[in-house]
């Protein structure tokens, strides 16, 4: 992977009492309890486009979408107008979590094609716990396939870097890229290079940062 962004994901965080912050981890469940994790999506997804219009780069930005908003016919109609009225082209990228695919496949499919009429694309993450499932996703055409981080941790395990190495250059036969998350050290860094996979996230690149901290400032002439 080159130290070189491929694109800018959305981290959710609840600013509370004092300017601290919330984790998505401590927020999801609770919104998932109360059948609310459509909504939480949509907040995400409005303040992402708020940026993407701020942001002069063309550095694409990275959304989460849970399998509430993805079964949620209103909030998927509203995304699909929004993407519609706004030029979003090759600016967007959704992640959905590799269970909530392939319990979905006939409607990740409709989507994926829906988003690619706008220029949008759709990714796997959390991707690793069921291989035999890349056989019913390579169809999806999806833009990447990312590696669950329980894999990018256990890369000092022989066994765990020969499941990667196979798992990348299957991918790219399919025309497929693959992401590392969780990229903590300098050694899981070298394997990663040495299977060539695509890209990666983790603190060994970056640290997460608010968005006014990577998004160029407007120049006014």
């Amino acid at each position: 992977p080159a130290k070189v962004p491929m694109g800018y994901e959305a981290l959710l965080r609840v600013k509370g009492s004092e300017s601290s912050l919330t984790e998505a981890r401590f927020i999801i469940p609770l919104a998932d309890r109360y059948g609310l994790t459509y909504a939480l999506d949509r907040c995400v997804i409005d303040q992402v486009l708020k940026k993407v219009k701020e942001d002069t780069s063309t550095t694409p930005y990275i959304i989460n979408l849970s399998a509430s908003t993805l079964n949620h016919e209103e909030s998927m109609e509203y995304l699909l107008k929004t993407l519609s009225s706004g030029n979003y082209r090759n600016r967007l990228i959704f992640e959905l979590d590799e269970h909530t695919i392939l319990n979905n496949l006939d409607q990740v499919k409709k989507i994926a094609k829906q988003f690619k009429e706008h220029g949008v694309e759709l990714a796997v993450e959390h991707y690793g716990h069921d291989f035999s499932s890349f056989d019913r996703i390579k169809g999806l055409h999806l833009l990447y396939l990312k590696i669950d981080g329980s894999y990018i941790r256990d890369l000092a395990n022989q066994d765990t870097q020969f499941y990667i190495n196979f798992l990348t250059k299957v991918a790219h036969t399919v025309g497929m890229k693959v992401v590392a998350e969780c990229l903590e050290t300098d050694e899981q860094f070298h394997h990663l290079q040495t299977f060539q996979v695509d890209a990666a996230q983790g603190r060994y690149l970056a640290p997460p940062e608010n968005a006014e901290a990577v998004i160029p400032a407007k120049v006014s002439v």
